[in-house]
């Protein structure tokens, strides 16, 4: 990424993103890692041109909503991470290691049926959500780049997995996690619950976002137009193992 003629000396897009964010709010990034900051000029720059003031806005955006959602913290990568030992038990969101479609897009696999009120707190889920996406970033820098292929396994789901106010969270995230939403949002073995919430739910969806679902039902095959048959779950008619898909 180039941003004019750089000089021997010039600083580097991060370090200028970093000026930028201390000169609008008076303080360091919340996470002032060089390469979670680098998320955001990929996410928003065109072929090798930066955007800086977006860049800027959509970092802004992001530790807003996630001091709203989450509180005063920094990246939810702490280990042994309480976090990641929850998701493990009840593995609603998981993106698996290396799983990616031809374009370099990640697999986001989710299951809602894990999602088990009595084991989940809205707050825990929300945090959960949050920790899959940071430790995407964090682990594949080409993410935020080159965006994900997400697929929703609705197999289980009832009225016991339904949260509004997680639902409402989770929606709110997507819009501002830096990474580009390029690739396809696959709804599978969707049953008349999904309709019925659909209804609601996509009136607060990003358009990009809309325009990119596909509701397959148990067209499991179409899966093959986004994810070659490795990269998906054997759940779904492909070889990919995925911890927790044969409970």
């Amino acid at each position: 990424m180039t941003n004019g003629t750089a000089g021997p000396e010039e600083a580097t897009p991060v370090e200028q993103l970093s000026s930028l964010i201390l000169s609008s709010t008076g303080s360091l990034p919340p996470d002032p890692s060089p390469l979670f900051l680098c998320n955001f000029l990929l996410c928003t720059s065109v072929l090798t041109k930066l955007d800086l003031p977006l860049a800027l806005r959509k970092h802004s955006r992001y530790w807003s909503l996630r001091g709203e959602l989450l509180g005063p913290s920094a990246l939810l990568l702490h280990a042994p991470s309480p976090l990641a030992m929850l998701l493990e038990g009840s593995p609603f969101l998981v993106a698996p290691a290396g799983a990616r479609n031809s374009l370099g897009q990640r697999l986001i696999y989710a299951r809602p049926r894990f999602l088990d009120w009595t084991v989940y707190s809205t707050a825990s889920a929300v945090a959960c959500y949050w920790f899959v996406f940071e430790r995407l970033l964090l682990e594949d820098p080409i993410v935020a780049e080159r965006g994900i292929v997400a697929v929703d396994n609705l197999t289980g789901v009832g009225l016991q997995n339904m949260n509004p106010a997680f639902t409402c969270a989770a929606v709110r995230s997507i819009s501002v996690m830096p990474i580009r939403w390029e690739g396809a949002y696959r709804v599978v073995n969707n049953n008349d619950l999904f309709h019925s919430l659909f209804f609601y739910v996509n009136k607060f969806l990003p358009r990009r976002l809309l325009a990119k679902m596909d509701v397959l039902g148990s067209k499991h095959e179409r899966l093959l137009e986004v994810l070659p048959e490795e990269a998906i779950p054997e759940a779904l008619g492909g070889t990919l193992k995925v911890e927790g898909d044969a409970i």
